[in-house]
């Protein structure tokens, strides 16, 4: 049967993007996404600041009439700047179990990378790494926590028949039920608490201030991490607009020496558990939060997810991420928890994965970035 690509070139076709999620994971127990609704801002320049430095083409495949498959390519200006390098990145991949319709996806991605000169295809990214990253590749057997992926067990195998190899994984850790602390970390974050260091949270009503501070932080201490890239305060402030909708301000937390905020750490709470119970199609992500955390639905929240900790570079010798994770898990052992993740936490980073195992925690999932390059 002929495989048909078609080009995502208007607002009709963008929610079809979208939507198409809705019937390949229909039978699947698991899956559960953002609404429609706000998935569709990341392909509008006027909502997403990615664009101010980026470009992105999307595309679906049909066959018979209908939709089997989609893919988006992006290129982020800033990323192959900060590396020099000519990489296009590839994103939001959905395709029926046929490699004939994920190799002509691929070869529709690559080629378009290729027309503006690029050298290599790395991703899954939605848009670029702070968007959202990986490919889930082990782990199948639950729900993804919020914002992160979950798809099909054989696309990792559609990606492979196509070429790509691994370029780096992000690991998952997670603890059921009971959370203890060990001694030893209460007792050095008190000692440290008489040597100036506080802790404040985020305040809501300060959003703007509050999310420069939070965007400066991110850029010094991430700097130099595999995957990152420079982010204007302009376009963290459109991502910081979506998620202070389900953000719990108790649980996002400052770390300060004297009155310096020098890091931050934030606890999500899982609102995948209420989008999982509903799957509904259309709706704003911040009617949803309103509905949450206005009308009590947090009560139905009983998992966590540890998204971000981050440390300014010229303080992290002094373990003030330990510091600030034993603070942030005081207030999350008096929140409604039965189950908390950390994730996406790099393969290389041995030190949280080791501290966390001690805790008991298990890896849970791991998710992949693929590669693939070629010479022009």
């Amino acid at each position: 049967m002929s495989i048909e690509i078609r080009q995502v070139n208007n607002l009709r076709k963008k929610r079809q993007f979208f939507q198409y999620n809705y019937q390949l994971y229909k039978d699947d127990p698991y899956w559960v996404s953002w609404p429609v609704a706000n998935l569709v801002k990341m392909f509008d320049p006027e909502e997403c600041g990615f664009y101010e430095h980026g470009i992105l083409e999307a595309w679906l495949a049909y066959q018979n009439g209908k939709i089997v498959g989609r893919i988006a390519g992006s290129i982020d200006g800033t990323y192959n700047q900060t590396y020099g390098v000519q990489t296009a990145f590839f994103g939001f991949y959905e395709c029926i179990d046929d490699q004939d319709v994920s190799k002509i996806l691929f070869e529709q991605v690559e080629n378009w990378a290729q027309s503006y000169g690029m050298t290599q295809l790395l991703g899954p990214f939605s848009l670029s790494p702070i968007y959202g990253a990986g490919m889930l590749i082990a782990g199948f057997d639950d729900s993804p926590y919020v914002a992160m992926p979950y798809n099909r067990s054989y696309y990792p195998n559609q990606l492979e028949s196509s070429g790509f190899k691994k370029a780096k994984d992000y690991n998952a850790f997670r603890i059921k039920g009971e959370l203890t602390i060990p001694e030893f970390l209460t007792k050095n974050a008190q000692r440290w608490r008489n040597k100036r260091i506080t802790y404040r949270q985020l305040n809501p009503d300060q959003l703007a201030q509050e999310s420069d501070l939070v965007c400066d932080l991110y850029n010094d201490g991430f700097a130099g991490q595999w995957g990152y890239t420079y982010i204007e305060r302009s376009e963290f402030y459109q991502l910081v607009l979506d998620w202070i909708q389900v953000i719990d301000p108790r649980l996002f937390l400052f770390v300060l020496i004297g009155d310096n905020p020098v890091g931050f750490g934030m606890l999500v709470p899982d609102v995948f558990q209420i989008l999982h119970q509903t799957k509904t199609l259309p709706g704003l992500l911040r009617y949803l939060g309103r509905r949450i955390f206005t009308f009590g639905r947090e009560n139905e929240i009983t998992r966590y997810r540890l998204d971000s900790l981050c440390i300014r570079k010229q303080y992290q010798s002094l373990g003030l991420g330990v510091l600030l994770w034993c603070e942030i898990m005081q207030q999350y052992l008096n929140s409604n928890y039965t189950e908390i993740e950390f994730s996406p936490i790099l393969e290389d980073n041995t030190m949280a994965q080791t501290l966390l195992l001690k805790l008991g925690a298990e890896r849970s999932k791991v998710y992949r970035v693929f590669e693939k390059s070629w010479c022009n």
